[in-house]
């Protein structure tokens, strides 16, 4: 995925957040896709609430992968929860060394669709 080409600087840092509360549909296309996306340039964090596959979370992240770092799995999650790792992103994102200027996407999981009735005639 070039950003470029879709309106985004080129001199800036592309960061993404991802959070969701479940695993992906499909978890193979979905680290794919997450690996595109780092070849990009872009740098994936991401956030699973109570039901999202840890395995998956961390092989999205971008590396060196550490939790609390670059992932987090959390089983509540509250207004306490959400500013704690509020602090954390912006200490990770925001550090001086990799450049102040930075653009953040935030990508959150589709719902599944409900699958319409059984055709019975």
């Amino acid at each position: 995925m070039s950003l470029v080409g879709q309106g985004s600087r080129p001199d800036v840092r592309h960061v993404a957040v991802l959070i969701t509360d479940r695993p992906a549909l499909d978890s193979e296309a979905a680290i794919r896709e997450a690996c595109d996306d780092q070849n990009a340039g872009i740098e994936l964090y991401t956030i699973g609430l109570r039901r999202s596959n840890v395995t998956e979370l961390r092989q999205i992240s971008s590396l060196p992968r550490e939790e609390y770092r670059q992932w987090w799995a959390l089983d509540e999650f509250t207004s306490k929860t959400l500013s704690d790792i509020e602090f954390m992103l912006n200490n990770e994102i925001c550090r001086p060394e990799l450049g102040r200027f930075y653009s953040v996407l935030f990508y959150s999981t589709p719902r599944p669709k409900k699958r319409p009735p059984p055709n019975t005639s």
